[in-house]
């Protein structure tokens, strides 16, 4: 944090840039402030909300590398990197003992910098050659504690990226056969909004135990003349287990029975004095 600090307030004492390179930046639609900075530091960018690009001198007496250095700065710009490299060191300095943060924090500079390497040269004119010389030059400079084009660490994999073939966003067929299982067990367990909310309501009213009393006296159990709850669902279980041997006549009846919406496999009260329906909340097919 000290070093950040430090980096920043250098950037903020460095003078402005001379007016071609600032009409550069204009150029390449950034409003981002470019100043010359140390002769021995790498060109690098600070500050989030308003980020300050600093280049050193020597870029100024050539426009086409500066150009080049503006569009990879400019890409930390855009990529709100400066708040990344923040959380970078927040999280380094919480988690010092963690013996695979350094190379974690490694891994994730080198992406940072190839990132912008390639925005870089996808959207300027400088050649591939021409921008590998500038790395190579840039990396014989001081890095700044900043998103910087001049990060010394993995060159010559950044170098091979540069004079390599352009790389495409592309997935692997293992990559997509992965992705065509997750979609088919993903959606294969999905739900309607519809069938996970779906309610039935319970009703079981004096009426009801009354008529129930009647036609099958003896389901009443405890002999208080009374049919519970929890007596017509044993009442209604009973039924079903005997529907087989049933008149037509006491079948319509059982059907009657059957399709009055007790739940019996909901966890509620015995008794029928209810004063309001119970709901009972049925998701996936399951009583609940």
């Amino acid at each position: 944090l000290v070093a950040q600090h430090r980096t920043f307030a250098a950037a903020r004492r460095a003078s402005r840039a001379p007016d071609d390179a600032l009409a550069l930046v204009r150029e390449l639609g950034s409003r981002a402030r470019l100043v010359v900075g140390d002769a021995a530091v790498g060109p690098h960018v600070v500050g989030m909300l308003r980020p300050i690009v600093v280049v050193p001198p020597a870029l100024l007496d050539d426009p086409a590398l500066l150009r080049a250095a503006l569009l990879h700065e400019l890409a930390h710009v855009r990529r709100f990197d400066a708040l990344g490299r923040y959380i970078q060191i927040i999280a380094s300095s919480l988690m010092w003992w963690f013996p695979l943060m350094r190379l974690v924090n490694r891994r994730l500079d080198l992406a940072r910098e190839a990132a912008c390497d390639a925005w870089a040269l996808e959207t300027g004119s400088v050649s591939r050659p021409a921008y590998a010389r500038l790395l190579v030059r840039m990396a014989a400079l001081r890095t700044a504690a900043a998103p910087t084009l001049a990060a010394h660490y993995a060159l010559d994999a950044r170098v091979a990226a540069v004079l390599g073939p352009p790389a495409r966003a592309r997935i692997g067929v293992m990559h997509r056969l992965v992705l065509v299982a997750w979609f088919v067990v993903a959606l294969g367990g999905a739900r309607t909004a519809s069938a996970r909310s779906r309610e039935q309501v319970c009703r079981y009213t004096p009426e009801m135990a009354a008529a129930l009393y009647t036609a099958h006296p003896e389901a009443d159990l405890d002999g208080d003349g009374l049919l519970s709850r929890e007596e017509a669902c044993d009442l209604q279980a009973q039924l079903q287990q005997s529907s087989s041997r049933l008149t037509p006549e006491r079948e319509a009846a059982l059907q009657t029975l059957l399709a009055e919406p007790l739940c019996c496999n909901c966890d509620l009260l015995d008794g029928y004095a209810a004063p309001e329906p119970t709901t009972c909340l049925k998701a996936e097919g399951v009583d609940r």
